[in-house]
């Protein structure tokens, strides 16, 4: 079994509010997910709240296109991807956030890198190490998703977003 998170866990909340979100990392080492997608709203304590999570975190916290502005390096405790073996295959899991965490998330410290961009470049990077399917977890508004898995070797996507929005994706 292959369990993934598609995050928006760690805040707000009004115990988060006390901890920080870290409430949710015990909660959730105890479910050990395979790998848990970063969103806008896991930064709502801040990038060193995040950071501090995703170190406590037994399970990998994935963002492939946040970035330290200074370094250009994932952010501590993060990965950008991870390979997951399942039987005879192996599963390569990635997260991208939207462009505007930075900026409606106020984080400083960070760059988001262009969301196509790090597709395709994340996306070569797994098949070329083995990956035989790729599973993209992501943010990005519906409407853009489908025209970004066409173009790019993605063979399922996962949308975190709210209740609220009506989802569609084609293909």
């Amino acid at each position: 079994v292959i369990f993934l998170h598609g995050g928006r866990s760690l805040g707000p909340s009004p115990l988060g509010s006390l901890d920080q979100g870290a409430h949710m990392i015990d909660i959730l080492n105890d479910l050990n997910p395979s790998a848990m997608a970063i969103t806008g709203r896991e930064f709502i304590y801040g990038q060193e709240a995040l950071e501090t999570r995703a170190t406590e975190a037994g399970f990998p916290l994935l963002s492939a296109n946040i970035v330290h502005s200074k370094t250009q390096n994932p952010m501590e405790g993060t990965k950008p991807y991870v390979l997951l073996p399942a039987g005879p295959i192996t599963i390569g899991v990635f997260s991208i956030v939207s462009s505007d965490v930075a900026s409606d998330f106020l984080v400083k410290g960070i760059d988001v890198v262009e969301p196509t961009q790090i597709i395709a470049y994340t996306t070569s990077r797994m098949r070329a190490q083995g990956a035989d399917i790729v599973i993209l977890l992501s943010d990005i508004a519906p409407k853009n998703m489908s025209k970004l898995r066409k173009a790019h070797d993605l063979d399922i996507v996962f949308l975190a977003t709210p209740a609220s929005e009506s989802m569609t994706i084609d293909g």
